[in-house]
């Protein structure tokens, strides 16, 4: 009986020492350090946007293969940067449906060719009117990789040339105003930062685990479709799919779960000396981001896709299971894509 009463005065001593611990921690400076890492993002978002469309109009005046070249290259390093953003695809990014105007991350020709083949004026107002499925990143996307023999057509490129133009300026000014809402000066973001009752920190750690779910899911899976049929190896489906958005989105979940120069998720479950076999939860977490990246730099045919997309799916359980479970974060329901 008294080893009885020793253990159970022993687990309540620990389990007030966790609690003290848990409440000593500052979250809120947690919360500021990744949000702020995180902001990073949309500059270099911004600056990557602004060279595609500096890009676009030296095709329109000059339409050879060398200029679309470098376009279509600017539209990748954009479409990586924007992986990186992804982060914060919750909140004014998706109430103001900034994340579906810049990537509603589903191509819909149709209505693409319908624009191309009206003969009504395009200009700014109209292509206000399309709505997000026909602007953004896969669009241009879709004129760059599908309507590449247009574009260099002189004698019929005048209309997909302005469609081009007024896309990568749309993308522009989105890009930047997105920027601008999330200003450290902005209340918003000062609301958030603020982190009343956890809801903020709730809400980023619910969109780290929905990002790395959906890399481990479904970004693998139309990656490894992609590899699997040769009809996809070059062009739209091609383009879209590039292993390194899958990277870029991943490196972004690394940068946040250390926070950057400040605090991190990292920091927070070392200080609850979380642990998992027999090595801190944050050390094996870091090293499993580090196991899946270099898989994916590796994936270069559908086995190796494959085994890029285990190391993803080891790297959710960590999150999802073992993080969650420690910071004891209620599982909410996020959108970490555009659709």
């Amino acid at each position: 009986m008294n080893y009885l009463k020793n253990y159970a005065l022993g687990f309540l001593f620990l389990f007030a020492c966790n609690t003290t611990a848990e409440q000593s921690f500052d979250k809120d400076a947690m919360l500021a350090s990744v949000t702020y890492t995180a902001l990073e993002s949309y500059d270099r978002f911004a600056l990557s946007v602004a060279t595609m469309q500096t890009l676009s109009a030296a095709l329109q005046q000059s339409p050879n293969p060398a200029n679309l070249e470098k376009l279509r290259q600017a539209w990748k390093e954009s479409t990586a940067a924007w992986k990186a953003c992804e982060l914060l695809n919750f909140g004014i990014t998706k109430d103001k449906n900034y994340m579906f105007e810049i990537n509603f991350n589903e191509v819909r020709p149709k209505l693409i060719e319908n624009v191309l083949a009206d003969t009504s004026k395009l200009d700014a107002s109209q292509l206000k009117s399309l709505g997000a499925a026909a602007k953004g990143l896969p669009s241009i996307a879709y004129l760059l990789f599908e309507k590449q023999k247009e574009l260099l057509e002189t004698s019929k490129n005048e209309r997909i040339m302005s469609f081009l133009c007024l896309l990568t300026e749309n993308l522009s000014q989105n890009a930047l105003a997105l920027k601008e809402e999330w200003a450290k000066d902005k209340e918003y973001t000062k609301s958030f930062v603020r982190n009343e009752n956890n809801v903020s920190l709730n809400m980023f750690a619910n969109q780290l685990l929905a990002l790395s779910e959906n890399l481990a899911t479904k970004r693998m899976n139309d990656f490894i479709g992609q590899l699997k049929d040769s009809t996809k190896n070059d062009g739209l489906e091609k383009a879209l799919n590039d292993k390194q958005f899958v990277i870029s989105a991943l490196e972004s979940i690394k940068n946040v779960f250390d926070g950057g120069k400040g605090a991190g998720f990292d920091d927070y479950l070392d200080f609850l000396n979380a642990k998992f076999t027999n090595r801190n939860l944050s050390t094996a977490i870091n090293e499993q981001i580090e196991k899946a990246k270099t898989a994916l730099q590796m994936a270069d045919n559908e086995e190796k896709a494959k085994i890029a997309q285990d190391e993803l799916k080891k790297l959710l359980i960590l999150i999802k299971t073992d993080m969650f479970s420690i910071l004891s974060i209620p599982v909410s329901f996020t959108d970490a894509d555009g659709d």
